[in-house]
């Protein structure tokens, strides 16, 4: 606050109370509160305070605050704030909005931690297991909780990753943890049985073999969609969108 009052002249008290004038003809129409008139400081401030001290400290090409998308105009002010007071770098601040998941519970309540969403799922994936005809006998507890635990997560991961970014979507357990469609579990099963068909056949990949034999209308097929990858990936960082 200090260095903001002295050495900016957009600085403005106002019913007691520091605002920054953020209107472009300096009109007060828009502005910003930086400190209660009992001179307490608000988000927004320890917001600016962070962002100028982690550009001394890194001088970072960009910064990304990921939030959800109800905090968009808090941070559409910081970022004026920043610009308005000198700080030509703001335009290297972004801010990666995302919608809300709905539905996310467990069995303790309404507050839900990441931790307490991976027990969830791993219970509910080694229920599945269990009831399941198909699933083969592990050598020990420890493994069966591992498979079960690592196929909770690509769960969580993967639904969350198919939404669009910035809708609200419902989250259903059953829907998350299918073993078929595109769920997590299907994927870690299709990559669990593509594994074991290699190591099976005991041929060796040759990464020097002639693609021009693969005639097939599947195998070119397959080619042109695994071709599709670095071009979603770089959509992807380019939008931030992770959906893409």
């Amino acid at each position: 606050m200090q260095e903001i009052t002295n050495s900016y002249l957009s600085f403005n008290n106002r019913n007691g109370t520091d605002i920054i004038d953020l209107s472009p003809d300096g009109s007060m129409s828009k502005f910003v509160t930086l400190a209660r008139s009992d001179g307490t400081s608000l988000y927004i401030t320890r917001d600016l305070a962070a962002a100028i001290e982690r550009f001394k400290r890194y001088e970072f090409d960009n910064m990304y605050y990921v939030v959800d998308k109800s905090q968009a105009n808090h941070f559409s002010r910081l970022f004026q704030t920043l610009s308005k007071i000198g700080h030509d770098w703001s335009d290297r601040c972004h801010h990666v909005s995302f919608g809300r998941v709905l539905g996310m519970s467990t069995r303790k309540g309404n507050v839900v931690f990441l931790e307490d969403i991976i027990k969830e799922a791993k219970l509910h994936m080694l229920q599945n297991m269990r009831a399941s005809k198909n699933t083969k006998k592990f050598e020990s507890e420890v493994d069966e909780e591992h498979v079960a635990e690592t196929l909770g997560v690509s769960a969580i991961i993967v639904q969350d990753l198919k939404s669009k970014l910035m809708s609200d979507y419902r989250f259903e357990w059953d829907r998350a943890l299918q073993a078929k469609g595109d769920t997590g579990v299907f994927l870690q099963y299709t990559h669990a049985r593509l594994s074991s068909i290699c190591r099976k056949s005991g041929v060796s990949l040759n990464l020097d073999a002639d693609t021009n034999l693969l005639l097939e209308e599947e195998a070119i097929q397959l080619v042109h969609h695994l071709a599709l990858f670095e071009g979603a990936i770089q959509t992807a960082y380019t939008f931030l969108m992770t959906q893409m």
